[in-house]
């Protein structure tokens, strides 16, 4: 008696596709929560420790803290540029008010106190008097009551 024979499949090319399939959900996932997983920088000024959120794609400068409900105290928002500019900062969308702290380098630069919230139509914005390379945003009244003033130190780590 003969026994019947069964043609062999190449299983290959599906196995291929596969594999090229969960290599790409990977990659898109890993990519994805890379986004979400925003960094954080510890910053003193004077005797005064803030742990800040950094802000350094475009995409993260443009939402800033808008949308969010609070800041805690000894929270903040680090703003990182590449260079000197001038940037101008509104309060759209912003639930609560808050400090802006302008930084050159290493030392404060000025500062724009109490701000505001303004909803979705901002009418006011916010200018550093002369370039500088970082902005904090810190919870409103922080900078009174901590007496942060021009011209005090900054370290980042």
């Amino acid at each position: 008696m003969e026994e019947a024979k069964t043609p062999k499949r190449n299983h290959w090319p599906q196995l291929v596709i596969v594999a090229c399939v969960v290599i790409i959900i990977v990659f898109i996932t890993a990519n994805v929560i890379s986004q979400r997983q925003n960094k954080y920088c510890d910053i003193s000024i004077g005797n005064n420790k803030i742990v800040a959120e950094l802000a350094v794609t475009k995409e993260q400068m443009t939402q800033g803290l808008s949308g969010r409900d609070k800041l805690a105290e000894g929270k903040g928002m680090l703003f990182v540029y590449d260079g000197y500019y001038i940037p101008s900062f509104w309060m759209k969308d912003m639930k609560f008010p808050i400090d802006i702290i302008w930084i050159k380098d290493d030392i404060v630069a000025g500062a724009a106190k109490n701000l505001p919230p303004e909803g979705e139509r901002p009418q006011q914005t916010y200018e550093p008097l002369t370039f500088i390379n970082y902005v904090l945003e810190v919870p409103a009244g922080y900078t009174d009551k901590y007496g942060i003033k021009i011209g005090d130190k900054v370290e980042m780590k």
